[in-house]
């Protein structure tokens, strides 16, 4: 997975070289779970324990005037983490932004270096 920060991602099979073209796709944010109401929160406070994270796929906004990720790209993308599931530290769960209860309020984190999912989860003891 290759791209310009927060801009642009293109997904490319190692196995076959097939390009997908990720236009859509401005960026990835690990949440925080910084408000108890959204329900990217509550997603992520049942998958913590387990060492999930829960990563947020950004498109561009106004989320309802823009086209956003389709569901074959979405789906490539959980695909590419699935692959490298072995070299994952933690397990992924990619949700797409409109779950995220008001995204100008949302304190995720925004995914500037890929490295960062492949560290391990905090675990909830």
């Amino acid at each position: 997975m290759g791209g310009d920060p927060a801009l642009h991602f293109d997904l490319t099979c190692s196995k076959c070289s097939v390009l997908i073209k990720m236009n859509e796709l401005v960026g990835l944010m690990l949440c925080t779970g910084c408000d108890e109401s959204c329900q990217v929160c509550s997603l992520k406070s049942k998958l913590e324990p387990e060492g999930t994270q829960v990563c947020i796929v950004c498109g561009r906004r106004p989320i309802d005037e823009r086209k956003q990720l389709p569901k074959e790209k979405f789906a490539a993308l959980e695909q590419f983490f699935d692959q490298h599931r072995e070299s994952l530290k933690s397990d992924i769960k990619f949700v797409p932004q409109q779950m995220v209860r008001g995204i100008e309020k949302c304190y995720a984190d925004v995914v500037s270096d890929l490295d960062i999912l492949f560290a391990t989860a905090p675990k909830n003891n």
